[in-house]
């Protein structure tokens, strides 16, 4: 998410109270401002999502970026960016974290769930309450401790998961006209404490909030297997914590290959009616990329099961030949796309190939607490 100018209210709001809450304010509004002329400068996000088989092996949560879980004895982070810090609120003490899955995190919502839910929201209301007790919540309760109380932006990962609900909500509004400056209030109303109209900041680029975001990196400009490197120091750790050595890729060779492999798309894997149902843009040929929610990345595990496919179907007739169709840029959100465009155009069987039984399972997400609701 590249800014040129930004104002931060969650830290804003750590930073605001007590008697000289006006200096404070000015202060940081001033700091924000001075790192944001510069054109290069960068908030990130995390699209947890794509990490949501192993949560807590994703290199954000790495001993040398956010840190992982908080030790046994008081639930302080032992590694990491805020290790040894002391948050004067609300209670003088460390960062705390209890992930809901001892040293781990259990499965939560995958991208081809929040792309669903992007695609058959009815209107604003409805994706709002998907977000929020879905994704939303289910990451604070998942990572535990400061992150799911009323004092969350203590912690880092706040403003990163933050980030990532405007991003879909950003996606979400872009994906159609009509979704742009739905609300389920008055867009006259003013946001607290900041007296700014609902309808001056409903739109990502314009007025106040003059920032964009990058949802994935230039495949073309570069041949390396990149993301997620198997030989670097953070991904060793975090191989060592999840037993597994899962290698993400951005290399266009290795995209293509999972792009032409038809039970691997998503316009193409699954039947006519599921895509319909949970993806209906995608099954009328009407989607675009931002209603699709997917990563410009592939697995090793998933690279070495469409090069399996295609070598136990080599010389079988392919009855689904007609629904591929190339790579379009080396996206992935982009050839599905056009994929879904040439279904519609000449109806096909999908979801051939593999028996189901002997696919990869996916895993189904942890199931929030009742007293989180």
């Amino acid at each position: 998410m590249k800014f040129n100018c930004f104002v931060l209210v969650a830290v804003i709001a750590l930073f605001s109270f007590g008697g000289s809450q006006k200096c404070r304010t000015l202060r940081v509004r001033k700091e924000l401002r001075s790192l944001s002329n510069n054109e290069w400068y960068v908030q990130p996000y995390w699209d947890s999502a794509s990490d949501f088989v192993d949560v807590a092996g994703s290199s954000v949560l790495g001993k040398n970026r956010l840190g992982g879980n908080g030790r046994a004895s008081d639930n302080c982070v032992t590694n990491g960016l805020q290790f040894r810090w002391i948050n004067k609120y609300p209670d003088n003490k460390c960062l705390r974290r209890i992930f809901n899955d001892g040293d781990k995190i259990k499965p939560f919502f995958s991208p081809e769930s929040i792309t669903s839910d992007i695609q058959t929201s009815s209107n604003f209301a409805d994706f709002s309450k998907r977000l929020e007790i879905g994704m939303h919540n289910i990451l604070h309760n998942s990572i535990g401790g400061d992150m799911s109380e009323h004092h969350s932006a203590v912690d880092a990962l706040f403003m990163l998961h933050h980030a990532n609900v405007d991003r879909i909500w950003w996606k979400y509004q872009n994906y159609k006209w009509a979704n742009m400056m739905d609300f389920n209030d008055s867009l006259e109303k003013k946001i607290i404490y900041f007296e700014v109209k609902i309808r001056d900041i409903m739109r990502v680029g314009q007025g106040g909030l003059c920032y964009m975001y990058e949802e994935r990196r230039n495949s073309q400009s570069s041949n390396k297997r990149s993301s997620v490197d198997s030989n670097s120091n953070e991904n060793s750790e975090n191989s060592e914590n999840s037993g597994e050595n899962n290698r993400l890729s951005d290399d266009p060779s290795d995209i293509s290959t999972i792009l032409k492999t038809p039970e691997m798309s998503l316009a193409t894997g699954v039947s006519r009616d599921i895509l319909k149902k949970y993806f209906p843009h995608l099954y009328a040929g009407s989607a675009n990329i931002h209603s699709i929610d997917l990563p410009n990345v592939i697995s090793s595990r998933a690279l070495e099961y469409a090069k399996n496919i295609k070598s136990a179907n080599a010389g079988m007739n392919d009855s689904n030949q007609n629904v591929t169709t190339s790579p379009v840029n080396n996206s992935i959100p982009d050839t599905l796309v056009e994929i879904s465009k040439l279904n519609t155009a000449s109806p096909s069987k999908v979801g051939m190939g593999t028996p189901i039984n002997q696919r990869p399972k996916m895993p189904y997400p942890a199931r929030m607490p009742d007293d989180f609701l």
